[in-house]
Parts: C-alpha cells; structure tokens; sequence
C-alpha cells in the first residue's frame, strides 16, 4: 500500500445488520468479500479492518495492500474501516463505537496520521455518498477525540478466533 496517511470509516449499508455472534459477523463478513471479489472484480475484501456490533475488530484485506474503499487514487495511503450496519436506518452500538474509537486511536499512533487526517467516506468522497450514515456519531465525523488507551479484541483473516502477533504488531504502538 505504500506509506500510510489517512484512513477512512465507512458503514455497510444496504439491509439493516443485526448480527450478535462471531459466528453471524464471519458469514457478514464472507458475503461482503464475494460481493467485492465476483461484483466488483477486486483481489479481496475492500476494506482493511470491520468492526463487528459486539465491537470486535475483524481484518480484512492485509494492510500491505492498498485498499478498494474509498475510490481510485483516494484509496492509496488509505486504511480502510468498515462498521458493520446501515447507519442510515440504525445506530452503531456502545461497542462498536468504543472499539472503532480504540483502533482509529492505535491506528494513528502507530502510523503517525494526524486524527485531521480520518475521515467518514462522505467526507473523503466529498459528499458524493451517504457513507455512513446520518445516525454515525458525530464526535467520529469531526475526529475530535480519539481516545489511545483500552483495548478490544481483534480477530485475524478469514475469521480465526485469536489474536496474532502481526496483528498486535500492526495496531499497537
């Protein structure tokens, strides 16, 4: 992908996600990657990291690679995060918004990005989209306050229920 320097929060959109388990968030998931591999003919999954509404933190694409999220070149340097749910008809839960707030932070600090530089997909794609969402809290479409300490529980690819040590390499700073 190149240096890093910005990232990007997106929702799923489409049909309302209610999914609570681990087991609901992997076939989400999974169905996400085929859509982007057989309707949108990309390598994976556009997204780098999904955060699940039990606030799990899932990764998609490796971060080596450049992601498909934001459109062209908007998408080089670009860490892509996609909230799982359609944040124009529902709200993100306490969870989601906790961890997507912890990842965002270590993302930034291990990668040196300004939180000026994490944008909503509206934003980055200068109002061509809804992405995410008008229920999408405003505190996370200013990047205002990005909080670096907790933690929350990261999930690696194609979803295997633990933790890597690339993946704690990766997001801790």
């Amino acid at each position: 992908m190149g240096r890093v320097t910005r990232i990007t929060i997106h929702h799923t959109g489409g049909p309302d996600y209610w999914g609570t388990t681990s087991s609901d968030a992997a076939t989400e998931i999974r169905n996400i990657q085929k859509y982007h591999q057989t309707e949108r003919g990309w390598a994976d999954i556009g997204y780098h990291y999904v955060v699940d509404r039990a606030g799990n933190v899932w990764q998609g694409r490796r971060l080596r690679y450049q992601g498909a999220h934001a459109r062209g070149s908007l998408n080089r340097g670009n860490i892509g995060i996609v909230v799982l749910g359609n944040f124009c008809t529902q709200r993100p839960t306490p969870a989601q918004c906790r961890s997507l707030t912890l990842l965002t932070g270590k993302l930034c600090d291990h990668f040196g990005i300004s939180t000026r530089q994490v944008y909503t997909h509206g934003e980055i794609a200068c109002g061509k989209t809804s992405c995410p969402g008008r229920a999408f809290p405003v505190s996370f479409r200013r990047c205002a306050r990005i909080s670096r300490g907790g933690s929350y529980r990261l999930f690696c690819r194609r979803p295997v229920l633990a933790e890597t040590s690339t993946m704690r390499s990766q997001t801790s700073g």
